[in-house]
């Protein structure tokens, strides 16, 4: 006979709020979402099996999910995928311990959203910035007005040190643009952070916290500056508002 495995609670998110009851989402394993409150705060959880739960993609896709319907009900403080407590009694003690926290950073984060900007190099960026730089590169010039008098053997080395050098050049340009970026949506923001990212086409992975009346403001800024550089192959991809993930 198999064994039964007993019910925990799946934990979503803490949320501003002292009323218990359901939210309107479906939780992980189509569960019904509710919350467990202590003093002025909930925990918004649904029941499934206590166990280890694997990171599946229709699994985050829900954690997620109803981290974002909560936000529909007050303020909330994403919690890291795959939390699960025994009973009520472990989401309360959470909240109980963690309670001067939780207030504080709900207190901060009220009325703020976090946005996430990236820089994409498209599929001729690179072309596109290095054949910019061989005009405006004063170096890139100067390599390039002595291939036309210098000899077969001369040019051979001349042009790998002039690949070299726009090479160099465009990835300090690249660099530059993000730094640029970064800066400029971060003086808009409440707090911002560069995200690691494992593409390589990826030249910018950056989130902000930023007050709900700004959004438009930031939004008009990263469209200027996709603007800017739209001639390089740059192509900025915003994201949000979302829940306060990275701020947390």
């Amino acid at each position: 006979m198999q064994e039964q495995i007993p019910l925990g609670l799946y934990t979503y998110c803490i949320l501003q709020g002292e009323e218990n009851g359901k939210l309107e989402a479906n939780g992980i394993g189509n569960g019904t979402v509710y919350t467990i409150n202590y003093r002025d705060i909930s925990a918004v959880v649904s029941d499934i099996p206590f166990k280890k739960i694997e990171p599946k993609m229709d699994d985050i896709v829900a954690h997620n999910r109803v981290i974002e319907a909560a936000r529909n009900a007050g303020i909330v403080l994403p919690i890291r995928y795959g939390v699960i407590f025994r009973n009520e009694d472990g989401a309360r003690k959470l909240l109980r311990a963690s309670y001067k926290n939780f207030k504080s950073k709900l207190v901060k984060l009220r009325g703020r959203d976090e946005m996430g900007v990236k820089i994409v190099l498209e599929k001729k960026a690179m072309e596109k910035i290095e054949h910019k730089l061989k005009r405006e590169s004063a170096e890139a010039q100067k390599i390039t007005k002595e291939l036309s008098t210098a000899d077969q053997g001369a040019s051979y080395f001349l042009k790998l040190k002039l690949d070299d050098i726009v090479k160099n050049e465009a990835m300090n340009k690249i660099s530059q643009i993000s730094d640029e970026t970064f800066r400029k949506l971060a003086e808009l923001s409440e707090d911002s952070r560069v995200l690691k990212s494992e593409l390589d086409q990826i030249a910018m992975n950056s989130v902000y916290l930023v007050r709900t009346e700004k959004q438009e403001e930031f939004n008009q800024l990263v469209a200027s500056l996709e603007r800017k550089y739209r001639d390089m192959g740059l192509a900025f991809h915003v994201s949000g508002p979302w829940a306060p993930y990275s701020f947390c």
